[in-house]
């Protein structure tokens, strides 16, 4: 039964990678950008979005029209904060600084498993997170969204994403992960067909007022460090090669936060494996070039 469930995954995976091929091509050729101008970039907030490419690129999240965002992993429940009700608050102070009003979390967020596995000392009756860690994203988003209902005197409701939006289901099918060094980029304003809306959305500002976190990454670079992890593990896996990379998308707001940008995840990037490495690329982009 089980080898037949791997099966039949295997072929899903399989089908949507050749479904993609197109937009696969438009990386390889360099077309990437082409469609991305002024619009696609939204100075307004509305909600707290995880990183996770079959929800960030959502025009709607819980049958909800939603417009910018601020991308963060687990929408904040990885953050380097070692208490997970301080981490909740710490989220939407940051949330309340970018003028957010609301939180969202979605079904089979895998940044929620991480969390339980950090926070697994801290929660009470931890089997029943270990078997559904979606509770702890639910418990996590409540209490962020009820802290920044406090901050801002409104009486705003969290945003569920359920299962039947987190499509493909089981699996990621990522192309790439968008580094925005800009906190404005939203793929989800690109027309369909477009490579971007198939990418984690990582903000390279996310938890920049915290300590460093673990793995001594900073928290920016820890998240693309977690999105090539599932990309590679949860994803496409084998199918990335040099031919085929997994792309590290930069949008940066000039030349000169570019380079530096471009820097760091160099940097980082020469701390991986070969056999990981060789199956990356990076594409920059600069907003005013």
């Amino acid at each position: 039964m089980l080898n037949h469930e791997h099966e039949g995954q295997m072929s899903q995976i399989e089908t949507e990678w050749e479904k993609l091929d197109g937009e696969r091509q438009k990386f390889n050729h360099g077309e990437v950008l082409e469609h991305v101008g002024k619009e696609s970039f939204l100075q307004k907030k509305e909600c707290v979005c995880c990183i996770d490419e079959r929800v960030a690129a959502r025009a709607t999240l819980g049958g909800e029209e939603v417009g910018g965002r601020w991308f963060v992993a687990g929408s904040g429940i990885l953050l380097p904060v070692e208490n997970w009700q301080e981490r909740a608050k710490a989220a939407a102070e940051e949330a309340n600084r970018r003028g957010i009003k609301r939180f969202s979390y979605h079904a089979g967020c895998g940044a929620a498993e991480l969390a339980v596995k950090a926070d697994a000392a801290q929660l009470v009756d931890v089997e029943k997170y270990r078997k559904n860690p979606g509770l702890h994203a639910e418990q996590f988003s409540n209490l962020a969204q009820k802290e920044l209902n406090r901050l801002t005197g409104l009486d705003e409701a969290v945003i569920f994403v359920p299962k039947d939006e987190v499509v493909p289901t089981g699996f990621h099918n990522a192309l790439g992960a968008v580094v925005d060094a800009t906190s404005e980029f939203n793929s989800h304003t690109l027309p369909d067909g477009e490579p971007l809306k198939h990418c984690f959305m990582l903000d390279w500002k996310s938890g920049e007022n915290l300590s460093a976190s673990e793995k001594g990454l900073d928290y920016n670079l820890l998240e693309l460090h977690t999105a090539i992890g599932i990309a590679f593990g949860h994803g496409f896996k084998e199918r990335f090669n040099s031919s085929n990379p997994f792309n590290i998308v930069i949008m940066a707001e000039n030349a000169a936060q570019l380079e530096k940008v471009q820097i760091r995840i160099n940097k980082y990037l020469t701390t991986q494996p070969d056999e990981i490495r060789d199956r990356l690329r990076v594409v920059p982009y600069n907003r005013k070039g």
